[in-house]
Order: structure tokens, then sequence, then C-alpha cells
């Protein structure tokens, strides 16, 4: 199997998982009172914490995909995202020193200008793809004041949140329909993040176009479209 096919497979599973999410089917706030001294109403949701989980463990594969060239490494930064409380800001450092262009390019494919760039053979036309600027929500690498809630770190330390809460002190149920939306918002930054996307592998100097197809999510979990870009156009 090539690298590429690799990263195809990986997108494909974060895919099945955001699938899941959009699917899963049950009760949203539990809960449990305990007879003592004081009552005590602790507050769960089993089904928040599956979505939370299928979301982090989803940043965890959008941040490490295109390590997938050198398998050393790649592994050695899965098992650092899959400690109990990782350093997240601190791990995406790091592999941004390994690989600046590690994280996917979201871009819009619409009312895109053709560019004719040069190639051995003369000049070829190039459908130019137009990044999304600060007034699209996606789930962001680098943010800005504006942009802050989508951040990267930011949503990963909220999922984690739920993820580990407290089995004694349960969740707060305001804290349980604070996230029941949330998951909804960070459910639409991944696929937005992905949809359309161009990404470079670890020292390979190809850069390829992802079309994920999530519009098509509930017909074929497997519709997927790869496209080799132009070297040239997003240095």
């Amino acid at each position: 199997m090539s690298n590429i096919e690799k990263y195809a497979q990986i997108m494909l599973c974060i895919k099945h998982r955001i699938h899941h999410i959009q699917t899963m089917k049950g009760r949203y706030a539990d809960l449990a009172t305990t007879e003592g001294r004081e009552k005590t109403h602790t507050y769960w949701d089993i089904e928040l914490e599956e979505k939370a989980l299928q979301i982090r463990k989803s940043m965890e594969l959008i941040v490490t995909a295109s390590l997938i060239t050198n398998e050393t490494i790649y592994k050695d930064i899965s098992r650092q995202t899959n400690i109990k409380n990782p350093n997240i800001h601190k791990i995406l450092k790091e592999i941004e020193k390994l690989h600046p262009r590690f994280y996917p390019e979201p871009f819009k494919d619409h009312n895109s200008p053709v560019l004719y760039l040069p190639t051995p053979e003369g000049f070829a036309p190039m459908q130019k793809r137009n990044r999304l600027d600060e007034s699209d929500e996606y789930l962001r690498y680098k943010t800005s004041t504006a942009t802050r809630d989508q951040d990267f770190g930011k949503i990963w330390g909220q999922c984690s949140e739920v993820i580990h809460s407290n089995p004694f002190d349960g969740t707060e149920y305001i804290t349980v329909m604070q996230y029941k939306n949330e998951v909804i918002r960070w459910t639409d930054l991944i696929i937005n993040l992905l949809d359309k996307h161009s990404i470079r592998l670890l020292k390979e100097p190809t850069e390829y176009v992802f079309y994920l197809h999530f519009n098509n999510i509930k017909e074929d979990l497997n519709k997927m479209h790869i496209t080799k870009g132009d070297i040239h156009e997003l240095t």
C-alpha cells in the first residue's frame, strides 16, 4: 500500500467515526441519586462521552496522518496523543518542527480561477484552490481572537473534560446540556476542515487534494476522491 493510500485509509476511518457520531441515538442525560447525610445528584451521559471520545480520536488522527510515511515517527507521536492527559500544544509544536505542512489545508472549490503554470511541456491549466478564510468555521490549528472558539487545543481539552469526568462528582447538568450542543459544532468543524483539503505527507514533495464527500456519508461511507495538486501552487 502506498503512503497516500495509507493516508486515505485514515481519512476513511475519520469519516466512519463522524458517521457514528451523527447516527448515534440514545438517552442524553441520566441522573443518579445517592442517599446519605445529604442527597447527592450525579449526572452522567454515556452518549456524550462516546461522541467526545470519537471526536478526540479523530483529532488524534488528523494531526498524525501526514506522518504516515515514517512508521517510527508516526507511532511515537500517536503514542504521545493517546496518554491520559497529553500536552497537546507541546505535541503540535513537536509535529510542526518535524513537518511544517502537517495540517490539512481546507479550501473552497467554487468560483476558482484557472491558473497557467509552467511544466516541462509548457504552460498547463490548473484550477486555483481558494483557502477558507477567517469568516469560515473549521477546526483550526492556528487561531486569531475572532476564531478562538475553533481552536484545536481548546476543543481537545473540552473533549478530555467530558471523557475524564470524575465518576464521584459526575458532570453538572448545565455542563451536559452545554456540551450536547457543542459536540454538534465540533463535528461540523472537523467536516469543514476535511471535506475538501490539500495535504503534503512528511518528506514527500507532491501535494494531494482530497474530497471526502461528507454530504454523502449516509449513502456511501467509502466515497472519496483524491487528486494530485501542483507542487508550485501552495508552497
